[in-house]
């Protein structure tokens, strides 16, 4: 399957979304997730959900600014987890590397990771 192709059919297939903990709207860490995993041509025809992990915080004793933490499946087996940050930025674990996306004016005002 071609990338153009595949990253259209994938624009219109959303990942199928769960909720562990989340009470607040986290529809801005969804949208820079879902557009992520477009960026990463090995992850558009492996993933095809993603669960939302507790609420966006940070974690100063990491210096870790605001952040939501996600992991994303191919049904029930885990592929990869991300930290998606309010800049856009979304930094996957194992090999995938980090993705800086357009800001999104939905997502509260707040900084990305050290580099």
């Amino acid at each position: 399957m071609s990338r153009a192709f595949s990253t259209a059919a994938r624009n219109l297939k959303a990942l199928a979304w769960k909720n562990k903990g989340a009470t607040k709207d986290v529809s801005w860490v969804q949208k820079y997730a879902e557009d992520a995993v477009d960026h990463v041509p090995q992850l558009v025809d492996i993933v095809d959900s993603a669960t939302m992990q507790g609420d966006p915080h940070p974690t100063p004793k990491n210096n870790d600014p605001l952040h939501g933490s996600v992991e994303f499946g191919k049904g029930t087996t885990r592929v990869v987890s991300a930290h998606v940050y309010a800049d856009g930025t979304v930094v996957f674990s194992k090999k995938y590397g980090r993705i800086k996306l357009p800001r999104n004016p939905q997502a509260p005002e707040g900084s990305g990771p050290a580099q």
